[in-house]
């Protein structure tokens, strides 16, 4: 069994945002063609970002899980929360949701489970069990 599982990003979400971004690109470049106004170029540029963030999305995980430690990032792939099994804490599976149990009291991580692909969930599930 592996020692920590990587986490990725579903692809529908990755292909929606490279899709809104090819549309913003298309009706940009077509308003500069009619209205020839160069403002819409910015525009298109602009447009692009959501293209960057689906690309970025297919490459990059969204989470690292190992049995005493899960590292959440962001999209520019900055660590945007650590969560450690310290002293006594374990991490608990409560149907599709992570808990921290420190003591007795239980705290809910920050992890989104839609935004993910369902059989990386499934193993950093069963790497926790």
């Amino acid at each position: 069994m592996a020692t920590s599982v990587p986490i990725k990003y579903k692809k529908i979400w990755a292909h929606v945002y490279v899709l809104v971004g090819i549309v913003c690109v298309i009706i940009f470049v077509i308003g500069f063609f009619v209205m020839k106004d160069f403002i819409n170029l910015l525009y298109c540029f602009a447009a692009v970002i959501p293209i960057y963030f689906g690309f970025k999305m297919k490459k990059s995980a969204y989470a690292l899980v190992s049995k005493d430690e899960i590292l959440v990032f962001g999209l520019f792939g900055e660590l945007k929360h650590l969560y450690k099994c310290v002293d006594d804490s374990v991490f608990i599976r409560k149907g599709n949701k992570i808990y921290i149990q420190n003591k007795g009291e239980l705290t809910k991580l920050k992890l989104n489970n839609w935004f993910v692909n369902r059989d990386d969930w499934n193993e950093a599930m069963s790497l926790l069990n």
